[in-house]
């Protein structure tokens, strides 16, 4: 059964870690429904990248995020509001990392408390501030609810 691909013209959507990979593919399908897309990574020149290549009218950006940083997460919302009257109404977390392969035994504390708190604790960050748009009734989602959908 196919599933129903509606149009998302007028909707500003936002993808943490859509510079590339999985991220980059969401930018992609977001734009090709009409969406204008934020492409935000901590890489500013990947998601550039990125954000140039995305088809459509609209104009797409691309943005720096830290997403271990609090502030910065502050400071992409605050952009987007700078060059956006409307709100983002879909906000897509696609972001993680990894170490490369270390066998468990060797394996540091430091390394193992950075991939836990990137790829764990950070996801709930960027949905602070959309739920904050959901309640002032700027944005909603089908159900009115923030969806939780990682990559992994």
């Amino acid at each position: 059964m196919a599933v129903s691909q509606g149009s998302l013209s007028g909707r500003l959507a936002v993808v943490t870690g859509g510079g590339g990979g999985i991220g980059a593919a969401i930018c992609r399908a977001l734009a090709d429904r009409g969406a204008r897309v934020v492409t935000a990574d901590i890489s500013l020149d990947a998601a550039s990248k990125v954000a140039a290549s995305l088809p459509g009218p609209e104009v797409h950006r691309a943005l720096h995020v830290d997403v271990a940083d609090a502030s910065s997460i502050q400071e992409l919302f605050n952009a987007i509001g700078s060059f956006s009257e409307e709100p983002a109404t879909i906000l897509v977390n696609c972001f993680g990392k990894s170490q490369p392969f270390t066998p468990f035994e060797n394996t540091a504390e430091d390394m193992f408390d950075s991939d836990i708190n990137i790829n764990l604790k950070v996801r709930f960050r960027p949905f602070d501030l959309g739920v904050s748009v959901i309640e002032n009734g700027l944005g909603n989602t089908p159900v009115g609810k923030f969806f939780f959908q990682d990559k992994a």
